[in-house]
């Protein structure tokens, strides 16, 4: 069994330097249930704001979305 990464320490595990392009594409149910198991903090903008602190100002976070709009025929 692996050993349980708290959600405030995680982005100091992903192997992110300064400057780097992060594109995040996730399915966060199981992180979250993680979290919810080892009685974390769910708040994931802790995650998000660790992965900023250690990319800095002058790199590109992504994460993509969809809104359905295209589905109603907006463009």
């Amino acid at each position: 069994m692996k050993e349980y990464i708290m959600l405030k320490d995680l982005a100091g595990h992903l192997h992110l330097n300064k400057g780097d392009n992060v594109y995040v594409t996730s399915d966060v149910k199981q992180l979250l249930y993680d979290c919810i198991q080892h009685e974390d903090d769910t708040d994931l903008n802790i995650l998000i704001d660790g992965i900023i602190d250690i990319i800095g100002p002058d790199a590109t976070l992504v994460f993509p979305t969809f809104n359905w709009a295209f589905c109603k025929g907006e463009p």
